[in-house]
């Protein structure tokens, strides 16, 4: 079960310390994040497993799916799947 979405803020102090709301600070503990800033925006994600990390096949289905669609270029076609597409497209 997933825990509740929680909504909260956030102080980092001069010394780069992290603050806030201890509920929000306990969820946080010992965890990786991936930061990406881009203007006001600030997004917090887990930070990307290689595919042979994944232990569960529709997990790492779901995962390379997910790295499929944010490499897709718009009309840029399918992803290559086998080394020949790949090959055929590096080498042409």
């Amino acid at each position: 079960m997933e825990a509740p979405q929680l909504d909260a803020l956030i102080e980092i102090d001069a010394e780069g310390r992290l603050h806030g709301a201890p509920e929000l600070l306990a969820r946080l503990r010992n965890q990786t994040f991936r930061l990406s800033v881009e203007g006001q925006n600030i997004t917090l994600s887990p930070p990307m497993r290689r595919l042979s990390e994944i232990a569960d096949a529709g997990e790492r289905a779901a995962a390379y799916a997910a790295f499929k669609q944010q490499v897709m270029r718009a009309g840029g076609g399918p992803v290559p799947t086998t080394r020949a597409e790949i090959n055929e497209l590096v080498y042409d």
